[in-house]
């Protein structure tokens, strides 16, 4: 089915050029450029996806609302929100399946931190190649700054999302064999960056 609507026609009289009309989530694109907000769904109510927020102080105000009127994100990624859930909780449990491992000096909020920071390197990485990798960046961001960090400075604050994940693994609080999670310091620095931009 065609489009009814004409991509360059803006919300204004003025007619848009093609330029600024971004690729998604390419380098050359608004995934370089910006970050998805998101709010952590509760019991009762579901995880929230949305707006796109510029990283640095520009104002692709026009190429957002462009991206959106043509692409319909992330108000159509609402529409999957638990598609992309499912998605990122299935990549997680696979993450921690291969290789979990607690050092003896760590305690699991912290190695936790370092395992989904390490994922969420490999997820920005996997943008413009794994469908829906972008959303599911953002979402792990969020899950690890609201549940895991605030874990590290205090063991009885909860983690519901992860809590049901690591009971559906199994995985208790002492060491589990396995060959340790290769985290290199480049690609933590890049999961913290990210993080950083959420705060």
């Amino acid at each position: 089915m065609k489009q009814t609507t004409d991509p360059l026609q803006g919300r204004s009289a003025r007619r848009r050029n093609l330029e600024d009309i971004h690729l998604p989530y390419r380098d050359v694109g608004l995934g370089a450029r910006t970050y998805l907000q998101v709010r952590l769904g509760k019991e009762s109510t579901p995880t929230r996806l949305g707006p796109l927020r510029p990283r640095e102080a520009t104002n692709l105000r026009q190429n957002i609302a462009a991206f959106g009127d043509v692409y319909k994100i992330p108000r159509r990624w609402q529409g999957k929100v638990n598609t992309i859930g499912e998605n990122l909780f299935r990549r997680i449990q696979q993450f921690l399946r291969h290789g979990w491992h607690i050092p003896e000096d760590e305690t699991m909020p912290h190695m936790l931190l370092t395992a989904l920071d390490s994922l969420l390197c490999d997820l920005y990485e996997d943008q413009g190649k794994v469908p829906l990798a972008f959303a599911m960046t953002w979402w792990l961001a969020t899950l690890i700054n609201q549940e895991v960090e605030p874990a590290i400075h205090n063991p009885a604050h909860p983690m519901p999302q992860l809590s049901i994940l690591l009971q559906a693994l199994s995985i208790a609080t002492s060491a589990q064999p396995g060959a340790g999670l290769p985290t290199s310091s480049a690609q933590l620095a890049t999961a913290r960056s990210l993080r950083r931009l959420l705060q």
